[in-house]
C-alpha cells in the first residue's frame, strides 16, 4: 500500500514538471551570448523569487526544467549583462509541456552617444474633483537611436532600450485656482 501511495505520488510530480526554453542575444540582429546565466523567477500573489538558473550555450540557449509548477504563478527569465538585469515578457507554464521565450535582448552600455530623442509629448487632464484638484496624465515618448544601451555614470542604473520606442507616463494631481 505503501509502495503504491510513494509510486503514484512520484508520477504525480513527473506530471506537474515542464520545460522552459529560450536564448540570449547581443542587439540587433541578435548574437549570440554564450556563458550567460539565464535566471528563471517565479512570481505569485504573495510571493516570488528565483526557481533555478543555467548557463547559456556557444549559441546563447537555455534549458531549464521545472519540477513543480504554480499555475497561479507568472515567471520570468533574467539575464546580466554590462552591469544590468534584462528580463523577459511573462511566461505562463503549461504543466508537461514545453514554453520557449522570446529571445532576450541584452545591449551593450555606454554612458555617451547621440541624445535621446523626445518623439511625442501628451497630456491628458481630468475633469476637476470635487475639491477642485485634476489628474494630469503626462505620457514621453523617447526613442535612443544608438546601438547600446544608455546608462547613468557611474551607477549605470537607468536605462532605455535602443533602436526602440519607450513610453514613460506620469500622473499628477493639479489644483486650479478657485474662481475669484
Amino acid at each position: 500500500m505503501l509502495a503504491a501511495l510513494v509510486a503514484a505520488s512520484a508520477g504525480r510530480l513527473v506530471a506537474q514538471s515542464a520545460t522552459v526554453t529560450g536564448r540570449v542575444v547581443l542587439g540587433a540582429p541578435g548574437r549570440p551570448v554564450a556563458g550567460r546565466f539565464v535566471v528563471l523567477h517565479r512570481i505569485t500573489m504573495g510571493d516570488g523569487g528565483p526557481v533555478d538558473s543555467v548557463r547559456t550555450d556557444g549559441a546563447g540557449r537555455w534549458r531549464i526544467r521545472v519540477a513543480e509548477v504554480d499555475s497561479t504563478a507568472v515567471y520570468v527569465v533574467s539575464a546580466e549583462h554590462d552591469s544590468l538585469a534584462y528580463f523577459s515578457l511573462p511566461l505562463h507554464l503549461t504543466i508537461g509541456q514545453t514554453t520557449t521565450a522570446d529571445p532576450l535582448v541584452v545591449w551593450d552600455t555606454s554612458s555617451t552617444g547621440p541624445a535621446i530623442l523626445l518623439r511625442r509629448r501628451l497630456l491628458t487632464i481630468a475633469r476637476a474633483k470635487a475639491d477642485g484638484s485634476r489628474e494630469v496624465l503626462e505620457i514621453l515618448e523617447l526613442e535612443n537611436p544608438a546601438g547600446t544601451t544608455r546608462g547613468a555614470v557611474p551607477s549605470r542604473r537607468r536605462r532605455s532600450s535602443s533602436r526602440c520606442r519607450r513610453a514613460i507616463s506620469r500622473t499628477t494631481s493639479w489644483r486650479s485656482a478657485p474662481d475669484a
